[in-house]
């Protein structure tokens, strides 16, 4: 909250002081407790990556298993594709205070659908309405951290996306849940990692829209 702290304030903050034989003892129990937080940090990281890993296992199986029952199908006939505009088409100074919202690739990694840090006008809305974000679809990241999904829920801010999200749209034949997981256990697999887990490359929406999924019937996909 303080833009700057000066030498004065400083100088005249109250602190309590024991004698230095408690200041120890405060110090090395406070050490103990920062010790087992960092433990703990440490357990959770490596429980968020084991799962991870145990959830794309899981979806590998069950995708491979429906290869075997049900019809394949190309994704680009059960969704459609839109990749965000180019980075010229919105500039800064086209933003306005307040107005439409403009999806970024931080509220899909973040999963934070009402917060925005830019907004267009009606009009330019109106010039980008292929790039309207709609309730049912599935935001992508494609810049930088990819592969991260968020589907839009029925109530939502209305708004236009960036040029780092991909939109997918799914049709009448599948549900959104359904496609997300197929689309993630692709991804999984068709990605390329460099060291510290980066990804070097992905798929085109060209080459996205050709890849096949098993389709089965509504009640299934449930």
């Amino acid at each position: 909250t303080f833009t700057a702290i000066s030498k004065k304030h400083l100088e005249n903050l109250q602190i309590p002081l024991p004698p230095v034989g408690e200041q120890r003892k405060i110090v090395a129990k406070l050490e103990k407790v920062l010790g087992k937080i960092k433990k703990a940090k440490k357990l959770r990281e490596e429980a968020q990556t084991a799962a991870g890993s145990l959830l794309a296992a899981e979806l590998h199986k069950i995708f491979e298993e429906g290869k075997k029952k049900f019809e394949m199908t190309n994704f680009g006939e059960v969704a459609d594709l839109v990749r965000g505009p180019f980075g010229g088409s919105l500039k800064k100074e086209i933003f306005v205070s307040t107005g439409i919202a403009v999806y970024e690739q931080g509220n899909v990694i973040d999963n934070v659908l009402d917060d925005f840090r830019y907004f267009v006008t009606q009009k330019k809305y109106e010039e980008m309405k292929r790039f309207e974000v709609s309730s049912g679809d599935i935001l992508m990241s494609c810049s930088g951290t990819i592969g991260r999904f968020v589907i839009i829920p029925k109530m939502f801010r209305k708004g236009i996306i960036n040029q780092a999200l991909l939109k997918i749209t799914p049709m009448e034949n599948i549900i959104v849940e359904y496609l997300k997981y197929a689309l993630q256990d692709y991804l999984a697999l068709s990605t390329t990692h460099i060291k510290g887990g980066a990804i070097r490359n992905i798929v085109s929406v060209k080459e996205l829209k050709q890849f096949k999924i098993p389709l089965p019937p509504l009640t299934e996909q449930k």
